[in-house]
């Protein structure tokens, strides 16, 4: 009894002394935890900072940011949180049903929390109109892209607390707007929910991905080359889907959900497809047009070889900040370029949003742009003023008719021609409100 005892407490003694030797070595090799950290900063050592506990206190957060085997204890936290009482680490994530993973504003964009009006949304469509045109003056093309949302693909997965009375959303409200605009765009959200109805299409959106699947992504690739196309009025290389290729294994974002939750074992998977395509070379890459890409997360499944020989250029404004690809360190920012000019110097724009960011869509780049829109309004309206001043002094019966009316309202007569200029000027503005 004695011996056993000692053998019990020999193997105690080993398990506790494991993390440290782990700490120590190293030997053993774990699986890191999936996710962006950040380290804890070291505190020099002062006199100050040990009597003021700052050293020792930075000295714990980063043993117990590294300790041994600290990836597999938490990785083991997670699972049995997630088996047995189906809660996920970390709160970014809701667990759906059937096991399917959601990101909590996808939900919220969908019961229309985030509804930010239709006042709102329709001076924004507004806004990108008159932001069209004014890309148009310098051969700059404008197309706008909603992009779907797994809440609205998958509703029937939504766990049913979240069930409730969706009256306005974002989504539904900028897809009204649009359509009644005159601002080219594609409704991919609509799109994927009329696809999901054909037994044709595989999946467009995974079990545990929250972007569009790699398959959705593909078919979106093709559909907005051909949109391109139809903007510019010229040909570019498409791509073409040659096979399909099943699998239960996810690919590059696939499971971009689970990977955040750092299980132990891998979430039970639905068959996923990944197509087999294959890049036109019909046109030389410089014949090509050059586009700028405004999005969110959900161009990345773009922003790859696919697009390699259907653009020239091809730069990525990440969230309307960081620039992709980079070509500067520190990385490059909108920041610290001259956006119109870069912009105007373009093909073609492209606004993409998915229904989840769609409270904030343009923000940046309408504050940046509109200004000059209506900056540019204000000249036109100024050249209009001097030409029907012009008109009117060189028109005996219209500087009869104001002469007239300046005697009537008892003004002098420069002001009066003014002031029929500057109504005719505006008169002439809404009328080109009006063609767009």
């Amino acid at each position: 009894m004695e011996k056993m005892y000692r053998i019990l407490v020999i193997c105690l003694i080993v398990l506790l002394s494991l993390p440290g030797f782990q700490y120590v070595t190293g030997v053993f090799k774990t699986k890191p935890l999936h996710g962006v950290v950040n380290e804890p900063e070291t505190v020099p050592l002062t006199f100050g900072s040990y009597l003021s506990s700052e050293y020792q206190s930075s000295v714990t957060k980063i043993i117990d940011r590294h300790f041994g085997f600290r990836p597999f204890f938490i990785r083991l936290y997670n699972q049995v949180d997630y088996s047995l009482f189906n809660i996920p680490h970390p709160d970014g994530v809701t667990i759906g049903k059937q096991g399917y993973l959601f990101e909590p504003w996808y939900i919220y964009d969908y019961r229309g929390d985030d509804f930010i009006g239709k006042t709102k949304i329709e001076e924004r469509v507004k806004h990108f109109s008159d932001i069209r045109h004014l890309l148009k003056q310098y051969n700059t093309g404008l197309l706008v892209m909603l992009n779907p949302g797994k809440s609205w693909y998958y509703p029937e997965y939504i766990p049913d607390r979240f069930i409730g009375k969706r009256d306005s959303t974002n989504y539904q409200t900028y897809a009204d707007a649009l359509g009644r605009s005159d601002v080219p765009f594609i409704d991919v959200n609509a799109w994927f929910m009329q696809l999901k109805k054909s037994s044709e299409y595989p999946p467009l959106f995974t079990k545990t991905g929250t972007h569009w699947s790699e398959f959705g992504a593909k078919l979106t690739a093709d559909s907005l080359i051909k949109k391109c196309e139809k903007i510019l009025d010229r040909k570019m290389n498409r791509i073409h889907l040659k096979d399909i290729e099943w699998s239960e294994e996810p690919r590059n974002t696939d499971n971009d959900l689970e990977k955040i939750l750092n299980l132990c074992f891998p979430v039970p998977q639905i068959p996923m497809a990944y197509p087999v395509v294959e890049m036109e070379n019909k046109y030389p890459i410089k014949e090509m047009p050059s586009v700028i890409v405004i999005s969110d997360s959900f161009y990345w499944n773009l922003n790859d070889s696919t697009l390699n020989n259907s653009f020239r250029s091809n730069q990525y404004w990440y969230y309307y900040n960081s620039i992709f690809p980079q070509k500067g360190d520190p990385p490059l920012t909108v920041k610290d370029i001259d956006v119109f000019k870069a912009v105007t110097n373009a093909d073609l724009v492209i606004l993409m949003m998915s229904t989840a960011g769609l409270f904030k869509f343009g923000d940046g780049f309408v504050a940046d742009v509109l200004p000059i829109v209506e900056y540019n309004n204000k000249g036109m309206k100024e050249l209009w003023i001097k030409g029907f001043i012009k008109q009117i002094n060189n028109s005996k019966t219209w500087m009869e008719d104001i002469r007239k009316k300046a005697q009537s309202r008892n003004i002098p007569l420069d002001s009066m021609i003014f002031l029929d200029a500057n109504y005719m000027a505006e008169k002439k503005m809404e009328e080109r409100k009006m063609e767009k």
